[in-house]
């Protein structure tokens, strides 16, 4: 799974160059969108996290992305949704100790956001 990383100017360009050239890549839209999440530009990596989903909802790191950018952008109930679908999708996801470690992780997440 990608995760949030500290991204420079370059790396941003790199992923922007990304979607341009693939913008019906779910992969490209999903790392764009973390690296803007890794820039602390929350609301950008909101929307590049929709534009992900939309082009497939299953996708499991567009949805937990979404969930960790609306929770550090205040977004409160949609970070709920996103955690909440993200560990539906665990479910059926192929490494399940993989998928357990996760939704342990998205469980501490909701709670925080329940309080």
């Amino acid at each position: 799974m990608a995760k949030p990383i500290a991204t420079t100017k370059d790396t941003l360009e790199e992923y922007r160059a990304a979607v341009a050239a693939k913008p019906n890549s779910v992969e490209a839209q999903t790392n764009l969108g973390w690296g803007l999440y890794g820039k602390g530009q929350y609301e950008e990596a909101i929307k590049q996290f929709d534009k992900a989903v939309a082009m497939n909802a299953q996708h499991l790191d567009a949805n937990y992305g979404l969930g960790l950018a609306c929770k550090k952008a205040g977004n409160k109930a949609q970070a709920v949704s996103a955690f909440e679908k993200t560990i539906n999708l665990l479910a059926v996801a192929e490494d399940q100790a993989r998928a357990q470690l996760m939704k342990r992780i998205i469980q501490n997440h909701l709670s925080d956001l329940r309080k």
